[in-house]
């Protein structure tokens, strides 16, 4: 007797063949589902190719708190009719159409700020770029080798002919760890003509002259990590101011009257007085420096003491004496300096002075 055949079929175990063409079929039905999928759900910012965009931001190289301006622009759509997105670190942080700028204030963390904008038409074209924003600190202190009298509370300044030196203090981070000075490169452009005043390894101290000493000292740093890439720009201006002088006078039992300076009018109150003459901001270590010229005029006397002169009135009776003094730098011949005061004196007695109405010279 023989069986029916649909018990026989049923009976039969499946085959390998028969297993493979199964599997295969139901790959394709998972990526037929995947693709309508992947169309159907929208593009995620991140997904966004980096690409048909360009941003321009002001400063490149910002310093911690300092604002920064991020500009968008693109040559595939719209931008003024596109809808923007900006993202910061992932987040999203600003969108609308037209919105083609995006400000922020940079951190003062160790790590970089990643900025990313994405752009889409109308016509479902997208587009969009990023930027790597490392705001890095860099503190600047100057002193310029020029001289200022003693107890002088301010800063010496930079005159024409004189050095100044710069040192520079960089906070360069990689992965949250400071870069130590010895491991970037500094390198000192003059800002007129980008022209190389110092470059090296570890070089964050330079003294240089004014080559214009009539204009400031204006001065570019780049700094670069060891990997050649330029971390950080920093512009530096130092002033430069004439040199002054200063007349003092000195007393027998105070010294030199270092808080009041020798106005326009001198009061030769004692019998011998001494005028102590301070230049200011010449590229000198003190008063007495070889390469000081004095002249002093005295009435129709002229004088080449170094530093001071001593004033005694001539003769009994009151008078005054036009006293000039004209200082210049022997070798920097730009530094130079002159002052002028009227010296007063009065020699009659003191009964005859309490008698006499005083009368202006």
């Amino acid at each position: 007797m023989h069986s029916h055949p649909l018990e026989r079929d049923t009976k039969t175990p499946y085959t390998v063949p028969m297993l493979r063409n199964v599997f295969h079929r139901v790959c394709a039905c998972a990526f037929v589902v995947g693709v309508l999928l992947c169309v159907a759900a929208p593009a995620h910012a991140q997904d966004v190719p980096l690409s048909g965009a360009s941003l321009n931001m002001q400063p490149r190289y910002p310093q911690p708190g300092e604002e920064v301006r991020v500009r968008v622009d693109s040559l595939r759509l719209d931008v003024d009719m596109a809808t923007i997105e900006w993202y910061r670190d992932g987040v999203l942080v600003r969108s609308g159409v037209g919105e083609d700028e995006y400000t922020f204030v940079a951190d003062a963390n160790t790590e970089p700020t990643v900025v990313r904008v994405v752009l889409r038409s109308n016509d479902d074209i997208t587009v969009g770029a990023s930027a790597t924003v490392r705001s890095t600190h860099v503190a600047v202190v100057w002193e310029a080798n020029t001289y200022t009298p003693p107890l002088y509370g301010g800063k010496a300044l930079l005159s024409p002919g004189a050095s100044a030196t710069i040192y520079a203090m960089p906070f360069v981070y990689e992965n949250g760890v400071q870069i130590a000075s010895d491991s970037l490169l500094f390198e000192w452009l003059s800002e007129r003509d980008n022209a190389t005043l110092a470059r090296g390894m570890g070089q964050d101290t330079v003294t240089l002259q004014n080559p214009d000493p009539f204009l400031d000292l204006d001065i570019v740093l780049r700094i670069y990590d060891a990997a050649g890439e330029l971390r950080t720009i920093r512009a530096i201006t130092i002033p430069t101011k004439p040199p002054e002088l200063l007349l003092y006078s000195k007393h027998v039992l105070r010294g030199i009257l270092w808080s009041e300076p020798v106005g326009t009018m001198y009061d030769l109150t004692d019998e011998l007085g001494e005028l102590v003459a301070e230049p200011f901001f010449f590229s000198v270590d003190s008063r007495f420096d070889p390469n000081l010229r004095y002249e002093w005029e005295v009435g129709n006397q002229t004088l080449d003491t170094p530093g001071s002169i001593f004033l005694a009135p001539e003769g009994e009776g009151r008078g005054s004496s036009r006293i000039t003094l004209s200082l210049r730098h022997e070798v920097a011949w730009r530094q130079r300096a002159d002052t002028r005061t009227v010296a007063s004196f009065d020699t009659t007695s003191a009964p005859e002075r309490d008698r006499r109405t005083t009368d202006p010279l």
